[in-house]
């Protein structure tokens, strides 16, 4: 679970996983001393980072493995079964669902992410540890370190010089990252004062990245490659990732070992040709078993014939090329015409005023929908509406045109990256009730 997460949101994930035994850092104890007050189930918390607790409602790890049963035998189990792993959606609709993996999950999936056509470097050397650990691919990438015996560099909190002096003193060759990193690296002044000249290759997944942008830092830091990759919790990590060599930046890459993808037709469920926009649809033997105790949503989740819907809108072209268009639900209606706000948001992230971006759609009486945008403006430039929206008409159709366009400090995401949209709806709720 994210530590981060607040009494109200770990009470309701509570609810769902029924927890007894609760490991925890001293920076969310409080909080979850808190929950557990209010839990019929959790009977102890354990705390990592401090040595002299012992009471009835928390102990220091040390103690706890003292007085843990030496005796412990391990039971045989049904791998296709048996749960090993539960990590939680990225809740950018509702509440966070219980993604529930299993062993053989698991072991599909390192299996996976080892194959060549992966393109996960074999020589890593040091790897740094700055993606959450409670997102599947912070996890992976922890679960690879220990696997493969590579020290990794964990920070406590991103912060860019830190960053980028982990990056210059340990020589670094390859980073994984998200797109606020990437954009970082490829728009940040203070990246020149830093010697990068040892990385070879960036990887960026979790969220939608224009081209422009993974070009910008390629050239930028000189690298050989910048790739994408493209999963979700729900499918175990990877569906596609960009191979290596490839200099097709617009897809999210080739699908990935031991996966069957299909684009079904939204409207009929019926499968899609090259070129034919649906919604992307896998199975693999690393997909989940299901959301955990909610049959429904799980049901939900699955075709027929037991593909994963993705919830992504995308396709795939003559080469096996995928393409990532947008969210299913996260279109915008506009006269009848769907409009993808990923589209105009990698377009205006070319604009190098522009420190970031997020385009929701606005109800109107007349259009169903109007896209506009929020635009974080880059440091120590001056930016207006109207330099913004004509900025974008270059690029896009009429029925794409931005008819609003909100300056703010920071875009709310997710801590993979992703821009919580319902939180820029809400924002563009009161500054539309305050204009009335």
């Amino acid at each position: 679970m994210n530590p981060a997460y607040t009494t109200y949101e770990f009470e309701n994930l509570f609810k769902i996983v029924e927890a007894k035994i609760v490991f925890c850092s001293e920076m969310n104890l409080e909080t979850l001393l808190q929950v557990k007050s209010k839990s019929n189930t959790i009977k102890k918390l354990v705390v990592i980072d401090q040595q002299d607790i012992n009471n009835n409602d928390a102990i220091s790890l040390e103690i706890f493995l003292k007085s843990s049963n030496s005796n412990f035998k391990v039971k045989e189990i049904n791998t296709k079964e048996q749960i090993a792993f539960i990590m939680f959606s990225s809740g950018t609709t509702g509440l966070p669902k219980a993604v529930a993996l299993t062993h053989h999950n698991v072991n599909a999936t390192l299996i996976a992410i080892e194959h060549p056509a992966v393109g996960i470097p074999q020589d890593m050397g040091i790897t740094l540890g700055v993606l959450p650990f409670f997102h599947i691919y912070g996890f992976y990438q922890q679960i690879q370190a220990l696997k493969k015996s590579i020290p990794m560099i964990v920070m406590e909190h991103f912060n860019p010089f830190d960053y980028l002096q982990c990056i210059e003193k340990y020589k670094l060759a390859t980073l994984i990252g998200v797109p606020p990193l990437i954009n970082f690296l490829a728009k940040s002044p203070i990246i020149d004062d830093y010697d990068l000249s040892s990385l070879k290759d960036i990887t960026c997944g979790s969220a939608p990245i224009g081209e422009d942008v993974l070009l910008l830092v390629k050239n930028r830091l000189k690298l050989d490659t910048v790739r994408n990759a493209y999963g979700s919790t729900e499918a175990h990590m990877v569906i596609a990732t960009t191979p290596l060599g490839s200099t097709i930046n617009k897809s999210v890459g080739k699908i990935a070992t031991a996966t069957t993808l299909c684009i079904r037709d939204i409207e009929t469920g019926k499968n899609l040709p090259a070129n034919q926009h649906g919604e992307i649809c896998t199975k693999s033997e690393m997909m989940m078993k299901g959301y955990y105790k909610n049959e429904t949503a799980t049901k939900e989740s699955f075709t027929e014939d037991g593909f994963l819907k993705s919830g992504d809108i995308g396709y795939y072209d003559e080469d096996g090329y995928i393409y990532v268009v947008d969210r299913l639900k996260e279109f915008i209606k506009y006269k009848g015409f769907q409009v993808a706000p990923a589209e105009l948001e990698a377009v205006l992230m070319k604009n190098e005023k522009i420190a970031d971006v997020g385009v929701v759609g606005k109800p109107d009486q007349a259009a169903g929908e109007i896209p506009i945008a929020f635009v974080v403006k880059a440091e120590g430039v001056d930016l207006s509406e109207d330099e913004v929206k004509k900025y974008l008409e270059q690029f896009l159709s009429k029925h794409k045109y931005l008819h609003a366009v909100y300056f703010v400090d920071v875009i709310p995401r997710t801590p993979s990256g992703k821009i919580i949209r319902r939180e820029l709806k809400g924002l563009l709720k009161k500054l539309t009730e305050c204009k009335l």
